[in-house]
């Protein structure tokens, strides 16, 4: 039974740091974004983006992760993504914004799915505006 409930507690503290804000992003409300077949949670200080892949995925590739994330960023904020690093989990971006309210559509939180077409133009929507939420 100890064991039983070891595995329990280490279960839940797995599962609740897996959408956890990183250090620079604590206290910023969460944006939500689908994009493709891809879920972020992403988070805005400044002109530094997080983004957290919270979908499970068998072989997710940097090229794609980071590609979705930076579109999708780039279509909410209308700001051009600078540098983009981290891994498939969590990507971090610098982003270029000619107006500096243009990021603060990431900082204040809120539901959004993305599309992308064949001819490689994204569009987003708040799940909010459309009750979808």
């Amino acid at each position: 039974m100890r064991y039983f409930l070891v595995i329990c507690g280490v279960m839940i503290l797995f599962l609740a740091g897996c959408d956890m804000a990183g250090r620079n992003f604590r206290g910023v409300p969460p944006t939500r974004v689908a994009v493709a077949d891809m879920q972020f949670t992403m988070r805005a200080a400044g002109h530094t983006v997080e983004a957290i892949r919270t979908n499970p995925m068998a072989d997710p590739r940097m090229d794609q992760v980071s590609l979705l994330a930076g579109m999708a960023m780039e279509t909410l904020t209308s700001c051009e993504v600078r540098q983009i690093g981290g891994d498939v989990a969590v990507v971090q971006v610098k982003l270029h914004c000619n107006d500096p309210a243009d990021a603060a559509v990431l900082a204040a939180g809120g539901d959004y799915k993305c599309r992308v077409s064949k001819a490689g133009d994204m569009w987003c929507r708040s799940l909010a505006a459309t009750g979808d939420a």
